[in-house]
């Protein structure tokens, strides 16, 4: 899609602000966006809010002019309770051996394969957690902001580097 200046006609680039001929001043576009599930700590969730002229995190405010660098970092960690579970199965597995061993009934040995094998799999299947890590940095400091939903922190990266160029469009 293009935006057409009224003055001279030229098809500019969806989103711009000043028509690329002329340097006709298209209207401001308003812009109050709500992205939801950020945290400063991991645990409390904070309002983050970008409009056309700031981005709004908690209590403080930052001018797009100022934004310098918006990146997003994907964290991938282990889930502490699944590595837990597995390692009991083993457990169990191991003392299945030792008793089969201890008291000559060797066919019960491989019984103990299976909680391996399944503790081998929970540990592989779907055990990591997904984390999004958004750094923002701007003229006076820099703020990390957590989202466990990677396509509000990706939709939420692009939107601020979008709002920064004077593109107020999110899709």
């Amino acid at each position: 899609m293009v935006k057409v200046c009224p003055r001279c006609g030229y098809q500019n680039i969806d989103g711009a602000t000043v028509c690329a001929r002329c340097g006709y001043q298209f209207p401001q576009q308003s812009m109050n966006l709500s992205f939801g599930g950020f945290s400063l700590d991991k645990k409390h969730m904070i309002p983050v809010i970008l409009t056309n002229k700031e981005l709004i995190i908690k209590d403080t405010s930052i001018p797009l002019s100022s934004i310098i660098n918006v990146n997003l970092v994907k964290i991938r960690k282990r889930s502490t309770w699944r590595i837990a579970i597995s390692i009991f199965m083993f457990i169990v597995a191991s003392m299945d051996v030792i008793f089969a061993t201890a008291f000559g009934v060797y066919h019960l040995i491989y019984a103990s394969v299976v909680p391996i094998l399944l503790g081998i799999t929970y540990l592989s299947t779907g055990s990591r957690i997904g984390l999004s890590l958004v750094n923002i940095t701007y003229q006076g400091g820099q703020i990390s902001l957590y989202n466990k939903i990677p396509a509000i922190a990706e939709s939420f990266v692009k939107c601020v580097n979008n709002a920064k160029m004077g593109i107020f469009n999110c899709k």
